[in-house]
């Protein structure tokens, strides 16, 4: 009885979102630790979820990796290491971000980013506080630090060429 209305509440909540399966491992291990279900149980559902479709991670990877670099304009270091922590296969994690950061996507969204950041930068900076102040927060956002690098020199001394003293 327990193991059925446990088993429909996840399936609704899957239904409404995108999980991975080591958080809805989580989620159950409390359940487990409380005394409310089975270790048993807990294991059967999660192969009910997975086999019907409502727990799928290759699915949950690819649904963050596109959110994080869309909406929050994430990196592919930033997106690889929180999917690594949610404890997802590299496998999955490499195949997710490759399908999203296909034909320089990422750079091209780094490179707003240098602009945005570097427009909102005090004048009387140097150019060198500028320059490192703008690749810590391209690394802060996860892009590699060589990508940042080549970005700012080639985005800038383009886009602020008129201006040579500022940069």
């Amino acid at each position: 009885m327990i193991r059925e209305k446990v088993l429909n509440m996840y399936m609704m909540r899957c239904s409404r979102a995108e999980y991975c399966t080591g958080t809805i491992e989580k989620s159950l291990n409390r359940l487990v630790a409380k005394g409310e279900l089975q270790r048993s149980d807990a294991e059967s559902i999660i192969d009910v979820l997975q086999k019907q479709g409502f727990l799928d991670d290759s699915r949950f990877a690819a649904a963050y990796v596109r959110d994080k670099n869309r909406i929050d304009g994430w990196g592919r270091v930033k997106i690889a290491y929180k999917l690594k922590s949610m404890a997802l296969p590299d496998t999955i994690i490499e195949r997710a971000i490759e399908e999203e950061f296909d034909n320089d996507v990422g750079a091209k969204r780094l490179a707003i980013l240098l602009e945005n950041k570097y427009r909102s930068l005090k004048n009387n900076e140097s150019s060198s506080q500028k320059r490192a102040k703008c690749i810590r927060y391209a690394l802060s956002r996860g892009f590699e630090y060589e990508m940042a690098c080549k970005l700012f020199d080639s985005v800038i001394m383009t886009n602020f060429a008129s201006n040579k003293d500022e940069i």
